[in-house]
């Protein structure tokens, strides 16, 4: 029973990661292993450069639909190459000075899902 349970926590991890992922910290949730990215330098993390108070999540849409068709072609292959890759690996930002991943599917969730609004 314990092999079993060790092939399904290293099959669950190994489907989390996606091919790319760079592989950081592993830490013990709920049984299982999960994989953390590697934390990327300082200046790739969002929010790096404000002040640890106003350091949070904050939706942002990185281009409005009607700018997007006026880019030169090199400049949307390059913000879709972004935009996949956020979706794929994750994100990182500081939020209150805490380096803060998201999951692909999270960050998904969080940028691009509209919510109806109930007040």
């Amino acid at each position: 029973m314990k092999e079993e349970e060790e092939d399904i926590k290293n099959y669950c991890v190994d489907i989390a990661t996606p091919n790319g992922f760079k592989k950081g910290e592993t830490i013990a949730l709920c049984g299982m292993d999960i994989v953390l990215p590697k934390k990327p330098d300082r200046q790739k993390i969002k929010n790096y450069q404000k002040v640890k108070k106003n350091q949070k999540w904050d939706r942002e849409m990185y281009v409005q639909p009607e700018g997007f068709s006026s880019m030169p072609k090199r400049k949307q292959d390059a913000w879709w190459e972004d935009e996949l890759n956020r979706r794929e690996f994750g994100v990182v930002f500081y939020n209150n000075g805490t380096p803060t991943y998201l999951t692909g599917s999270h960050y998904f969730y969080l940028t691009w899902v509209q919510t109806q609004e109930l007040f």
